[in-house]
C-alpha cells in the first residue's frame, strides 16, 4: 500500500496500474479506477509461474502467447483528434530476450492505433504516437541498447505538444539518449475502442519475453 501511495505522490493522476497476481484469469488494477485486467490464460498456468519480487510479484511472459489487457475507457486515451494531453508510462521489466520486437504497454490493435511503448529487434526502446485520420506519426527511438536479464524501470513522457521533441524516454530515473522522428501530418491522437495491452503489441502479435512487475 505504501508503494502505491508513493507512486501517487510522484506521478499524480494514475489512470492505470497493473501489478501481477499469483493466480487467476483476471486481476483488479491498483489505480483508484479499479479496472479489470484479463490474462490470456490463468496466470498460475503460464509457462513460468509468477514469483515474489521483494514485497511484490513478478510475472514471467513467455514471448509466445502470454499477455494481459484491460478494456477501453476514455481515461486511457490522451487525444481527441484536435489536441493531445500530456501523459507518461512506466514499466518495471527484466527482459529475457533483447533481439526481438515486442510490446510493453500500448493501445494499438492492427490499423487502430493511439500509442505504444515497445522494444525493437535492435534492443532499443521506442515510443510511438499516431494520428489515425492523417496517418501521421511522431516517434522517439532510444539509442541505448537494453540489457537482458537485468531489471530496469523504463518510462516515457509526452508534453502533449504534437512534436516528437516533446517526447522523452527514461531508464532508471534518468533521461536516456534517443532520436526524434517528426511528422508534419500529425495533429493529435484519436480516441479508439481498442484495449490497452501489457506484454503484447496488437496485430501482428509481438509478445514480450521476460519478467514484468508493474505497468
Amino acid at each position: 500500500a505504501k508503494f502505491i501511495a508513493d507512486l501517487y505522490d510522484i506521478c499524480g493522476d494514475i489512470r492505470f496500474l497493473w501489478m501481477p497476481s499469483l493466480t487467476g484469469t483476471t486481476v483488479t488494477d491498483k489505480s483508484r479506477h479499479a479496472a479489470t485486467v484479463t490474462y490470456s490464460k490463468e496466470i498460475g498456468d503460464w509457462d513460468t509461474a509468477p514469483s515474489l519480487l521483494g514485497r511484490g510479484i513478478a510475472a514471467d511472459f513467455d514471448g509466445t502467447d502470454e499477455q494481459a489487457d484491460t478494456p477501453n475507457n476514455a481515461r486511457l486515451s490522451f487525444g481527441d483528434g484536435s489536441h493531445d494531453e500530456p501523459f507518461s508510462m512506466l514499466v518495471l521489466m527484466n527482459p529475457d530476450a533483447i533481439n526481438a520486437d515486442f510490446g510493453l504497454l500500448n493501445k494499438e490493435v492492427g490499423a487502430t492505433r493511439e500509442y505504444l511503448l515497445r522494444q525493437t529487434s535492435g534492443a532499443k526502446l521506442l515510443f510511438h504516437l499516431w494520428d489515425e485520420s492523417t496517418n501521421g506519426t511522431i516517434i522517439r527511438t532510444g539509442t541505448v541498447s537494453q540489457s537482458a536479464d537485468t531489471w530496469a524501470l523504463v518510462g516515457t513522457t509526452y508534453d502533449g505538444g504534437a512534436l516528437a521533441s516533446g517526447m522523452t524516454i527514461w531508464k532508471n530515473g534518468a533521461v536516456t539518449a534517443s532520436t526524434a522522428t517528426e511528422d508534419a501530418n500529425y495533429t493529435a491522437m484519436e480516441a479508439s475502442s481498442v484495449v490497452v495491452s501489457v506484454g503484447c503489441l496488437g496485430d501482428p502479435a509481438w509478445f514480450y519475453n521476460g519478467e514484468m512487475a508493474f505497468a
